[in-house]
């Protein structure tokens, strides 16, 4: 039998196959930058996120974990990552968490931090250039003002990341990434924002493991390959 007529009489089978190499975590629903053409408006610099990124069965796909950072001293420097978390707002009331990588820059990361200044003041919309490897950020002209509250950011990150949470050095997710004792205790006091010690901040904010080349090409390129919708995917990888 000729792969012509293989194909046409298995179309289903093709199908399956496809749906099987185009899987992606239900997270991806809620996470980055909003598809070509929606119009949402951006609140920067939330905060700043410890995450670890695990690849989502075969594809090019990761999940995102945020990860206590009381935490991460016990782990593997190059197992984590400290983004600064956005939020962005569409026309619907959909919101979205975008995860910003601030110690690499790339086409990409550059234009999609560009595209978050403009969208914090004005509605705006973007357009993936995949040939370029830009975005492309345009105003919405005539457009209404997007409020963003802190409802609409407190949902975003549950939408984002609930169920992707690490608060014990017991979650499978930290398996193989460990990297010293445990024995020793885990700050996990809570602690009310108005009293958070500056001291604590500065730790915090201080977790910033260096980037291989390898860190670089499988956290900032899959990164965007995550956010391409199928038809700008397709494009990119015929």
């Amino acid at each position: 039998m000729s792969l012509f007529s293989l194909f046409r009489k298995n179309r289903n089978a093709v199908q399956r196959i496809a749906g099987v190499h185009f899987d992606s975590p239900k997270q991806r629903e809620a996470l980055g930058m909003p598809r070509n053409s929606v119009i949402f408006q951006a609140n920067t610099d939330v905060m700043e996120l410890t995450v670890i990124e695990k690849p989502y069965k075969d594809t090019s796909y990761k999940e995102v974990y945020v990860v206590d950072f009381n935490l991460v001293q016990h782990l593997k420097n190059n197992s984590y990552k400290v983004k600064r978390m956005d939020v962005v707002k569409a026309e619907d009331g959909q919101c979205r968490v975008v995860l910003q990588t601030m110690n690499y820059s790339n086409s990409w990361i550059d234009s999609n931090l560009e595209a978050m200044e403009v969208a914090k003041d004005a509605p705006i919309y973007v357009v993936r250039d995949t040939d370029v490897g830009v975005y492309e950020a345009h105003k919405a002209e005539g457009a209404k003002q997007i409020e963003i509250t802190d409802e609409d950011i407190e949902i975003a990150y549950l939408n984002a990341f609930q169920g992707y949470e690490v608060d014990s050095l017991d979650h499978a997710v930290l398996q193989g990434l460990m990297e010293i004792d445990v024995s020793a205790d885990v700050v996990d006091d809570e602690v009310d924002d108005n009293e958070v010690d500056d001291s604590v901040e500065k730790e915090a904010s201080g977790f910033c493991p260096e980037l291989t080349e390898e860190d670089i090409f499988l956290d900032d390129v899959m990164d965007i390959d995550n956010e391409l919708d199928w038809e700008s995917h397709a494009k990119k990888t015929a």
